[in-house]
């Protein structure tokens, strides 16, 4: 039986409880056609079409693997995902350019640009409680805007405008109250970034961790390759890490007590995405510890800390027809 076929027997529903197929199963099962094809575009436009995780420049189309004919989130990725991770593209950027990476990383490049760290800044006010009172509620303030941007802008989009079609689940009842108690997990996840923000930009500024200055990153060939890895390599870990973080606190043990609450949202949305306990918010942001032992740009430390802020949000969007994933997905299948 092929990986399509578990999925459809999986997801369809049954009539009575029994094993006979529903209407909905029958027009799945005779009414299959294969996934559209992709538009052609011609010089520039074939170039562009993709960037940033588009279709057919949209973030509101389903990917061309997608089977419109089956019912939302039925689609298998197996045949996709074969032979992932592709390393060519990795190596050489493609699967950030052409990834919703890319958004993230312009997102990570306009706040290590507008709003920098003052490293010097925290050099000479190291002894001020008041300083560190003062920057961590700016920074707080910060994070929590970019976050509550970029996740409303998705739920309105997807909600509010019906800009996709497609839910995982039919026949949803909006709830305000849902949507706020997620927000209000998400935003202590946001305080607890910027609280490792803090302390990471506390060990550069006292010496206790080694820094690529931004003047150095063009010094030499070691350097460039040194940041050009850092910004392909971060979603490839960040995968890597949460699989196995993951499959951790679904532990018995620790899924009861760590992770339940994120599961709590059965019909997901934008916010459910960061909404988790705050001990399970150690274990995600977990995933910034390579910045601890690898001589890298402060910049690098912000990207995997805006990655892990932000994707959330795409990836847990309810619909099936956003592409919201990156395209070093499916790491998993490696293990």
């Amino acid at each position: 039986m092929s990986p399509s076929q578990t999925l459809k027997q999986r997801y369809a529903p049954k009539v009575n409880g029994g094993g006979g197929k529903s209407d909905q199963q029958e027009e799945c099962t005779n009414k299959i056609s294969p996934p559209k094809e992709k538009k052609k575009y011609a010089g520039i436009l074939r170039l562009l079409d993709g960037i940033g995780g588009t279709v057919d420049f949209s973030f509101f189309r389903a990917p061309t693997w997608v089977n419109l004919s089956l019912p939302p989130g039925t689609t298998s990725e197996w045949e996709v995902n074969q032979g992932t991770p592709d390393w060519k593209a990795l190596i050489t950027g493609y699967s950030t350019v052409y990834s919703p990476n890319l958004i993230w990383l312009i997102i990570t490049a306009l706040i290590y640009v507008m709003a920098p760290y003052n490293i010097q800044e925290f050099q000479q006010q190291q002894q001020s409680s008041e300083f560190y009172i003062d920057w961590f509620l700016r920074r707080a303030l910060l994070n929590s805007t970019v976050m509550l941007l970029y996740y409303g802008f998705w739920h309105t989009a997807l909600y509010g405008l019906h800009w996709a079609s497609r839910p995982f689940a039919q026949g949803r009842v909006y709830r305000w109250s849902k949507t706020f108690h997620n927000m209000w997990y998400c935003l202590l996840g946001c305080w607890q970034w910027t609280a490792w923000e803090m302390i990471m930009v506390y060990l550069y500024a006292t010496g206790r961790i080694g820094y690529q200055a931004d003047h150095e990153i063009l010094a030499s060939w070691k350097d460039i390759a040194n940041f050009w890895a850092c910004i392909i390599l971060v979603p490839f870990f960040r995968e890597v890490h949460f699989f196995f973080a993951h499959r951790f606190i679904h532990l018995r043990c620790l899924y009861k007590y760590i992770h339940a609450l994120h599961h709590r949202n059965t019909d997901i949305e934008p916010f459910s995405g960061l909404c988790m306990s705050p001990s399970e918010h150690l274990y995600y942001f977990s995933s910034i510890a390579p910045s601890v032992y690898w001589h890298a740009s402060p910049f690098q430390f912000l990207w995997n800390g805006i990655h892990l802020l932000l994707s959330p949000g795409a990836a847990h969007s309810g619909v099936s027809t956003l592409r919201t994933f990156c395209s070093v997905r499916m790491i998993s299948l490696m293990f």
